[in-house]
This record gives C-alpha cells, structure tokens and sequence, in this order.
C-alpha cells in the first residue's frame, strides 16, 4: 500500500517494477472492506468534463446486471489524448471528480481520454457518448495501444452483456475497428458476431456484410497458409477468422476452401490445411451440401473416422446459421428453458467433479438469455445497421 501511494505520485519511480504493480494493484483491491469483495470489479462511469473537472462515479459490477453495494479504493489511471500525458489518483468514495484541466484544454473536442490505461485496473469502465465518440475517432487514426483497444471493446462488451448499454453502442464501437489487425481485438469482435446472430436473426443478411466488413482486412493479413516464424496468436487467429468467414458464407472464403478440399482428399498430409483452417473448410463443405448435392457431404463421410474428435461439432454447426441448434442439444445456450433442461439433465447425473463447472455454465446461460431478450428489444438496431453497411 505505502509502494502504491508513491505510484501515484510518481508514475515512473523505481519503487514498483512492471511485474510488481499488478501485485500492488490486488494489495490495494484486498485492503478494501471484505463485505465488498464478492463482485471483485468495480464499474466506473465517466462523465463528460465541465470546466476541465471529470466527473465519476463507481458501482459494483456483476455481469448478471443485478446492482450490488460493493465500493472499493480504486486505483485509476487515464490518458490524456496521448501516452506522454497520464494522471493516476485513487477513487476512494462512490462519487469523485479530478482535475485534467493542466493536461486537457477543454477547448479541444478532438482530445481523448484512455481510463484504465493498459487494463491495469480490475473494473470495467462505461464512457459518457461523447467520451465514446473521441475514443472510436482515436481508435479509427490507431492512436492507442493495443491493450487499451482491447481494453475499450472488452469494457464495452462487458456492459452490454450486463445490458446497461444497448447492443446498438457495441456495434457502432465496432466499426471503428475496420482496420484492425489485433488476434485480441478480432477474437472479441468474433464474440459478438456469435451474440448477435442468435439475437437478431432477421438482420442475419446484413450482419454479415458488416462482419465482413470487420473481418476481411484481417483475413487477407493472415492468408490460409502458415508463415514461418509466425506468433501462435496468429495462428489460432487464422482459424477463427476463416471460420467465422466459412460460417457467414462468405463467396470468396467458400471457394477457396472447396478448392483446399479436393487437395485434401488426394492427399491427406496435405500442407495447405493446417489443424485450425481444416475447420474452416468442413464448414464450408457442409454449407455447400443439400439434398440435391451431396458430393462434399459424402467426401466428408469418407474423413468421419480421420476427422479430430473435438472437430465434430464445426462440420454440424456449418450446416446453417440454425445448425448450432441442432448441435447444441445437449449444451444449452439462449433461453431459460434451456437453462432448466441443463439442471434437470445434471441433478439426475450428479458428478462432483463437474458440479461447479455446471453451475457456473447456467449461470452463463441465464445470463446470455437476459442480454439476448434485450438485444430483441432494441427497434434501431436494424437502421443502425443499414447506415454501418452505407458507410463501407
């Protein structure tokens, strides 16, 4: 504690080295009062600065939605419209305001502010709409790190998912990550592309063309082929991208992978199919089967015994937008009912090795049913997304 009061004073001293602040962060979290923990993450609210003062407020944040009475000493960090200009204070008090007015000319709309610079803080951050608005500019001309990208969309997704801010917020942070080009940042935006189509199947058609529009730059970044010396994050990136791609029935992705296919078949050791892009191609196989042309359906059959247990379910998912359904009748995902069909299945095939696990599953289902009933709710989502997909 008395090394984290010297941090706030000064950010550069020597006192605390890169891998002991995250300690001194959990010290600062821990001395708060023990009554207040159960949530563990603050959520912060930034407010539009008057007169160069930022107002804030904290609540505790459970991504169930329910309001909590937890309050913590927050240690908080921002950035002011560049990483040369930070300032950390600590948030001790429901309400507070600080002074940015020696950083941040109120004069300037263009300037952004970064709290929670790094994602060094356990809290989620909700920004006022015009915060929100410099931030996706910011985003948008690549001024912030990587971290705090992911950081920004991470917040927002958390948020959302906790339905305090409609999925419409979400989707218009997203296309401000047109160009981007992060593993991190793209696996989260995947995320949501998964949400909404189970949410908002009747934009199925134009949620697509938005996602390409997110995920496309990537896609042609990575290429089908491994390179040599590549990180592992853009390997396990590729396969998701092109998955995510094969499963919207992107034309370009699809035709590839039916030509990788046919590779595949006269040689099973081929190299243009790595573990993570053979998924890819599956789905799009399937995707491309029906009753009056079963060719890759029967090719598929062939590779059923050669095909990776965990594999299974990306072919049956392929099928159509409708096919998770179908694979996931025995882990449910999207409605209440599903939620009490996974109760009853386990309370009659008790385990205790899994009984936390399933527990902590439900609780995921209710909470995934609550944000997808409120996504349902939103009547602009579908102009929302017909002006994203005017802009490209």
């Amino acid at each position: 504690m008395q090394r984290f009061q010297v941090l706030l004073h000064d950010k550069n001293t020597p006192v605390l080295s890169a891998d002991m602040r995250k300690a001194a962060y959990i010290s600062v979290m821990r001395n708060s009062s023990t009554t207040n923990r159960n949530g563990f993450q603050s959520l912060l609210k930034f407010y539009r600065e008057v007169d160069a003062m930022q107002e804030k407020e904290q609540s505790q944040f459970l991504s169930s939605g329910l309001y909590g009475d937890g309050e913590w000493s927050v240690p908080i960090s921002l950035a002011l419209g560049s990483y040369g200009k930070c300032k950390n204070f600590l948030l001790e008090s429901k309400f507070g305001t600080v002074d940015i007015s020696k950083f941040f000319p109120s004069s300037d709309e263009s300037l952004w502010i970064k709290v929670n610079v790094e994602g060094n803080g356990f809290y989620r951050v909700i920004y006022e709409d015009d915060l929100v608005a410099r931030l996706r500019k910011a985003i948008q001309n690549n001024c912030l790190l990587a971290t705090d990208k992911l950081g920004i969309l991470e917040d927002m997704f958390a948020v959302c998912e906790a339905c305090k801010q409609p999925m419409s917020s979400l989707l218009l942070l997203m296309d401000a990550y047109r160009k981007e080009k992060d593993n991190m940042v793209l696996s989260k935006i995947i995320d949501v592309v998964n949400i909404s189509t189970v949410a908002i199947p009747d934009l199925v058609n134009e949620l697509k063309e938005f996602f390409f529009s997110l995920l496309l730059c990537s896609a042609e970044k990575l290429g089908w082929d491994s390179v040599p010396g590549e990180s592992h994050l853009d390997v396990t990136l590729r396969g998701e991208v092109f998955i995510a791609l094969a499963t919207f029935n992107h034309d370009k992705t699809h035709s590839e992978a039916m030509q990788r296919f046919q590779v595949l078949l006269d040689d099973k050791n081929t190299p243009l199919l790595s573990a993570d892009t053979r998924r890819a191609v599956y789905i799009a196989v399937m995707r491309n089967s029906s009753t009056t042309n079963r060719n890759g359906f029967e090719a598929l059959l062939k590779l059923y015994r050669e095909v990776r247990h965990q594999d299974f379910v990306y072919g049956l998912v392929g099928l159509s937008l409708e096919g998770c359904e179908t694979a996931w009748t025995w882990l449910k995902l999207s409605s209440n009912e599903k939620a009490e069909e996974v109760k009853a299945f386990f309370a009659s095939h008790e385990n205790p090795a899994i009984d936390k696990h399933v527990k902590q599953t439900i609780v995921h289902i209710l909470i995934k049913t609550r944000w997808i009933q409120s996504i349902r709710q939103e009547q602009s989502l579908p102009d929302l997304i017909n002006q994203l997909l005017i802009k490209e």
